[in-house]
């Protein structure tokens, strides 16, 4: 990418680079590729990237890539509890990645920590934190819809990961597949994952074709089929 370095571009270029910086500090990815002006990467703010890249690890079906990602930016992600008024997005959008990535291991994974966690401590700690992200998300949309007065947007993927944390352990399964549920019928539960949790508490309870239908979605949102797999009894012919 070739830059003109007159004064006027090098002005622009660098106000556009903190504009797109501000933009991922609000939630929203920025695309940092080879053919951004070199400029650019004076002004990345290296938690900025660290999440991006993790998100898009999780994305790919690589947790334990994606938690040691947010971990190299924010090695107190496990002692912290995400308030309400959480003032950095970042750190809210890093303890969600964690939380998932560890649900997404099975809780079995300490991803190069210094303190080893039990699979039911790692997954009960998910489930803490992904509550207390959906609580954080949820006041930052009041006080958006209080601002531009426009009605709260729901999040069904927060919602979604929540549901299939809670499809991990046996006493809060019955509250994940309730939420799950709920999103399916409402059409709103566009996760590979979600589906594949749905599909096996379905199985299960028993839900057997119900079971299927969920991996069958399962299917259709991942170019992953293979991870859509949950043992079921032979078909009745």
């Amino acid at each position: 990418c070739k830059i003109n370095r007159t004064g006027v571009q090098r002005v622009l270029r660098s106000t556009l680079c903190k504009i797109n910086l501000l933009s991922s500090r609000n939630n929203f990815l920025f695309d940092c590729t080879e053919n951004t002006a070199p400029l650019c990467i004076e002004h990345l703010d290296p938690n900025a990237v660290a999440v991006a890249e993790a998100e898009t690890a999780l994305k790919r079906g690589e947790p334990a890539r994606a938690a040691r990602r947010v971990l190299s930016r924010y090695s107190n992600l496990r002692s912290t509890t995400i308030e309400p008024t959480a003032r950095d997005p970042l750190f809210v959008r890093s303890a969600r990645i964690l939380a998932v990535a560890i649900v997404r291991t099975d809780g079995r994974t300490s991803f190069g920590e210094t303190t080893t966690w039990a699979r039911a401590g790692n997954l009960e700690w998910a489930i803490a934190t992904l509550r207390e992200v959906s609580v954080w998300k949820q006041r930052q949309e009041t006080q958006r819809s209080f601002a531009t007065r426009h009605a709260p947007v729901e999040s069904p993927d927060l919602a979604v990961d929540l549901g299939e944390a809670l499809t991990m352990l046996s006493h809060t399964r019955a509250e994940g597949k309730k939420l799950l549920e709920s999103l399916d019928r409402r059409d709103l539960l566009g996760s590979p994952y979600g589906y594949l949790a749905l599909a096996r508490v379905r199985a299960e309870a028993g839900e057997v074709d119900a079971s299927r239908a969920a991996i069958e979605r399962c299917k259709v949102r991942t170019d992953r089929a293979e991870t859509c797999v949950v043992p079921l009894p032979p078909a009745k012919l």
